[in-house]
């Protein structure tokens, strides 16, 4: 097995480019049976990918799109003609980008993290006024009785206390 390699890492609908050789030492390789497969190691679900007949090099491949976030075990097993069989394999981590923190705030998007691109806004971050939601509740610079750091403390949504911006 070439690719992927041991404990490669992807993102959920990611493909995965699977390449491997195979050999026997009494057959010809167009005379083989590869197969791939994928075990979910949290279900214990195997899945076969693709069942097919090597090129004259012993060259196989296939791609795998991902659809689920865990543990993977891709094999390749290869069937001579006598019925002897030999499998290789790698894990593969598969990352569901919402579990991901990318920001490095604390937050994940499935924690609910609104912008996974600013430290600075995350569910328990202080509004402030500058026209956005730093708190992810869905509001923005909404109006507070008392001030804190630079949030909005009047009427004026998206106006701080002097009426600019911050």
């Amino acid at each position: 097995l070439l690719t992927p390699t041991d404990f490669h890492s992807v993102m959920i609908a990611e493909d995965v480019s699977l390449t491997g050789v195979v050999s026997d030492e009494q057959d010809e390789a167009v005379d083989l049976l590869a197969t791939w497969d994928v075990e979910d190691l949290d279900s214990g679900v195997i899945t076969t990918l693709e069942e097919s007949i090597p090129d004259e090099t012993g060259a196989v491949q296939s791609t795998w799109t991902t659809d689920a976030a865990g543990t993977f075990i891709l094999s390749l097993t290869v069937d001579d003609t006598d019925g002897n069989t030999a499998t290789d394999f790698v894990y593969v981590i598969v990352e569901d980008p919402a579990d991901l923190d990318l920001d490095e705030d604390g937050w994940t998007p499935r924690q609910g993290d609104c912008n996974d691109d600013n430290s600075g806004i995350h569910p328990d971050a202080d509004e402030a006024c500058n026209t956005l939601d730093d708190d992810c509740n869905g509001s923005t610079d909404e109006p507070w009785t008392a001030t804190l750091g630079q949030a909005c403390d009047g009427p004026d949504i998206g106006l701080c206390a002097t009426g600019a911006l911050a």
